[in-house]
């Protein structure tokens, strides 16, 4: 996508879980922008040697009007960072599960250990799917690790994909919460000569639970009536949508992904205000 000016028009699904009354004393590690600012580019974690080694911590808290928050989080303290390899590469991603398991008194022990197990799959990409690899079964309970060995296939297309938790039971949540990110496969300009040397800027849309659909003492026709989104984890949230804002100064190459679980999207590209 490119252009001197955007906005983003868009047409959202309706699902809405939580649990009310849960609660974490301690800030989330999971940290937002604030609605109507600027989108950040995402960190960005480059492959040197044809290797790529990442560690990630799957890490969750809850924000101050008690939805539950979920993210990848290196040592270092950057969320979701974008992963960019080559075809022929390898990956080698660790993945530790430090989430914060809250206490719910419904619960025998307040004990959801199971409900927390996390994995990762590598969404759209064609890698194998033995064990160590792109394996959805992978189970990683809090307080475990698991070391991920991909090899990236050397006529791998390029082109934008993403990471999210594939654990079944688990993944709607995650991604409402917020635990997803982007990979980039190299070698889009032998396609698109014209994009070669263009500023690129990565784009992750993401749904999360609003705040009435923690609440189950409201009807569904008031607790379910919409999701919010984050553009770049920058609030855009019903039923406003009030816009994140992209500065732009000159043509850019934009890679936007649908990283999230349930929202349908109808994206519209603007210039000057005209469609």
């Amino acid at each position: 996508m490119t252009g001197q000016s955007a906005a983003l028009v868009l047409v959202l699904g309706i699902c809405c879980w939580g649990c009310p009354g849960c609660r974490a004393a301690a800030v989330s590690p999971c940290q937002r922008g604030a609605k109507g600012a600027a989108i950040r580019e995402p960190v960005q974690l480059t492959s040197s040697s044809k290797l790529l080694d990442v560690k990630f911590q799957f890490r969750s808290g809850y924000a101050s009007d008690g939805t539950m928050q979920y993210c990848f989080i290196t040592d270092d303290g950057s969320q979701s960072p974008t992963l960019i390899v080559s075809p022929g590469d390898h990956l080698r991603l660790k993945l530790t599960n430090n989430v914060t398991i809250p206490y719910n008194p419904s619960v025998v022990g307040g004990d959801w250990t199971a409900d927390y197990t996390t994995n990762l799959h590598f969404h759209g990409m064609f890698l194998s799917p033995s064990p160590g690899q792109d394996f959805v079964f992978t189970a990683i309970s809090p307080g475990q690790s698991f070391t991920y060995d991909i090899d990236i296939p050397a006529d791998h297309p390029s082109g934008l994909y993403w990471y999210h938790p594939q654990y079944y039971g688990r993944v709607a949540g995650s991604l409402f919460g917020g635990a997803s990110g982007l990979i980039i496969v190299q070698g889009l300009e032998q396609a698109r000569p014209d994009t070669a040397g263009l500023p690129v800027r990565t784009i992750a849309i993401r749904d999360q639970h609003r705040p009435q659909s923690m609440n189950f003492s409201l009807p569904p026709s008031v607790a379910d009536d919409g999701l919010d989104l984050s553009i770049n984890f920058v609030p855009v949230a019903y039923p406003d949508y009030t816009p994140a804002l992209a500065v732009m100064m000159s043509t850019e190459l934009w890679r936007v992904a649908h990283a999230g679980a349930d929202a349908v999207l109808d994206l519209q590209l603007l210039f000057d205000g005209v469609p």
